[in-house]
């Protein structure tokens, strides 16, 4: 069974990456369109979603690590695609 706190530990880098580019396309929203901007919203709610696991992992047990991890890596996942269409739309 995987180490739950190796994982929290892992998980840090994810986090401050995806938190690195949402801080840089969130100061050109300014600049977004219509088109963009609802790229933006998903993206955030994305983001708040991932949040909101990132709390849960520090209360729950091992044995439901590896369904966190998995929704973990879903959302990360969810959120780079989001950011990559946000990229190439400006």
């Amino acid at each position: 069974m995987m180490n739950i706190q190796n994982w929290r530990d892992d998980y840090t880098d994810i986090i401050q990456r995806l938190k690195q580019q949402r801080d840089e396309l969130r100061l050109q929203t300014h600049l977004f369109g219509m088109e963009a901007n609802q790229h933006w919203q998903e993206a955030e709610k994305k983001w708040e979603h991932l949040q909101a696991k990132v709390q849960q992992i520090g209360s729950e047990t091992a044995h439901s690590s590896g369904e966190i991890k998995l929704t973990f890596e879903e959302l990360v996942d969810e959120i780079d695609a989001a950011y990559e269409r946000l990229r190439r739309l400006l």
